[in-house]
């Protein structure tokens, strides 16, 4: 098993992991996980690249010498998490809960 597999084994095998999908710098779809359907996939894919654009964006005029390395959002149910790279973007979808004390 590659090195990219044996990562894309242990996100999914990940607690409370829902999916992922690895997208080019052009919105699309080079891998996904099987729990995401292809709407999803596309649909997850451009609204977090425009995102993670602008984010890098954000980054570069705060501080041109840096640049974003990775991007984590949380809503009242989900983490998503963004490893922007040169040719291609990886997208985790997790669920969120608060920890207990």
């Amino acid at each position: 098993m590659s090195s990219i597999e044996e990562t894309l084994q242990r996100i999914k095998s990940t607690e409370g992991v829902q999916g992922f999908v690895i997208v080019d710098q052009n919105g699309g779809i080079l891998r996904k996980s099987d729990s995401f359907s292809d709407e999803v996939s596309t649909q997850n894919g451009a609204l977090i690249d425009d995102l993670t654009r602008m984010a890098m964006g954000a980054v570069r005029d705060l501080d041109p010498t840096s640049s974003l390395e990775y991007l984590r959002l949380r809503s009242a149910k989900h983490e998503i998490l963004v490893a922007p790279r040169e040719s291609f973007t990886v997208i985790v979808l997790q669920e969120w809960s608060q920890a207990s004390n």
